[in-house]
């Protein structure tokens, strides 16, 4: 069953243009026979297949919790009770009060969100949102029981230092709860 080219493949392909590379109208070759196009079919199904299968492992790698060269997993930690993602903007709440994230130990919110995209593809603002420590770790960025916050206040724009915000397995659970 695993050889033979599924029916509805078939005319889907022809549908789509890619049903052999003759100059008829439904796309089967003058010059092949009907074996050699069934032939050829199957290896773009099989092509298909291994694609839509490296995606699927690609997706399921960057959607798994990582862990530390030593092999431990990396701790759930946030300086932040909620996180929300508005394309380069990040919304944060530290200390009961919403703020525009500027930069963490030193980081910008747009190299953190570039480095996000591009390790984390599609799930980028779930894993910047609830594996900060990962995620900085993978920046070269080791944190510890604190990080230095730059937060910019809503409503005035004045943006503050927090020196030594704390990262908490509390606040990372409270961001978690607020996702769902």
């Amino acid at each position: 069953m695993k050889n033979m080219v599924p029916l509805l493949v078939v005319p889907f392909l022809f549908s789509c243009g890619d049903g052999g590379g003759g100059s008829s109208d439904v796309g089967i070759s003058k010059d092949l026979g009907a074996a050699a196009e069934i032939a050829e079919l199957k290896e773009r199904i099989t092509k298909l297949e291994n694609l839509v299968s490296r995606e699927r492992l690609s997706s399921h790698q960057n959607s798994q919790p990582e862990t530390k060269p030593s092999g431990a997993p990396f701790p759930k930690l946030s300086p932040f009770t909620e996180v929300s993602c508005y394309e380069d903007r990040i919304l944060v709440a530290f200390s009961g009060k919403r703020y525009e994230l500027v930069s963490i130990d030193g980081l910008s919110t747009k190299q953190i969100v570039e480095s996000c995209r591009k390790t984390f593809s599609a799930r980028w603002e779930k894993r910047f949102a609830e594996d900060l420590v990962e995620v900085m770790s993978g920046m070269g960025k080791e944190v510890g029981s604190s990080v230095k916050l730059a937060l910019k206040e809503l409503d005035t724009n004045n943006v503050i230092t927090v020196p030594d915000a704390p990262m908490t397995a509390a606040n990372r659970r409270a961001v978690w709860e607020s996702r769902q």
